[in-house]
């Protein structure tokens, strides 16, 4: 009955391929693909939006902008949290360009890999969260086995690995908790460094409680030499 119920999961997208691997090694290689493949779509959405956002503040800069270029550019902004967006003033689109930007691959994975075990906590196998994320809406996700009585949160159910990155990405470049991670990497840009996913990791001593937190996400980098995903 198990089996039948994973082969269902498996079939309606609900479960992820790489839980089917016959070895230990075959797994973890299916699972840092799954993760590259769809951190690689997000990262493209999010490298387009940039290429787009600094082409325009150039065009602002000398040309100025239509209608539908200015309609753009305040959607974006409410989508990475700026509200009522000043273009006139710089401030605006430095924030903008130190939001709208990428997370290297090999920080995504070595993530994903730490905080759900290889994809094989509970919550990602059911609710296809590889990142801890939390919700507080009742029946957004899946409550923890362990979670105090005077507790509210849920761990947060996707419909696919594709959007549980994408909203983990858009978590790292929007909250206040990850300024810091979003500062060292606008320094990078800056001075037309590569992004170094050791270094951002610096960024994610608030992620966890732990620690430890931020070198054991280097160690799992290092270690799976996960950089020869970046590109």
């Amino acid at each position: 009955m198990l089996k039948r119920i994973m082969i269902f999961l498996l079939i309606s997208g609900l479960l992820p391929l790489f839980s089917f691997a016959e070895s230990n090694q075959d797994y973890r290689t299916q699972f840092i693909n799954t993760i590259m493949v769809n951190g690689q779509k997000v990262d493209n959405e999010i490298a387009s939006d940039r290429h787009t956002l600094i082409e325009l503040e150039h065009e602002y800069e000398y040309e100025g902008l239509d209608a539908n270029e200015k309609g753009w550019l305040v959607s974006l902004a409410s989508q990475y949290g700026i509200k009522n967006p000043n273009f006139e003033d710089s401030s605006t689109w430095q924030t903008l360009e130190r939001r709208v930007d990428i997370i290297p691959l090999s920080l995504i994975i070595s993530q994903a890999i730490y905080e759900s075990n290889w994809g094989r906590s509970r919550f990602a196998q059911l609710g296809n969260n590889f990142f801890g994320q939390r919700c507080y809406d009742e029946g957004c996700g899946i409550v923890p086995d362990k979670r105090d009585e005077q507790e509210k949160f849920e761990v947060k159910s996707f419909p696919t690995v594709y959007a549980s990155i994408e909203s983990y990405v858009h978590n790292l470049n929007v909250h206040q908790t990850y300024s810091h991670l979003r500062q060292l990497r606008a320094d990078m840009r800056n001075d037309d460094d590569r992004l170094d996913s050791i270094t951002l990791a610096q960024g994610l001593s608030n992620y966890s409680q732990q620690e430890i937190y931020v070198s054991s996400i280097q160690t799992l980098i290092q270690r799976y030499d996960l950089v020869q995903f970046d590109g």
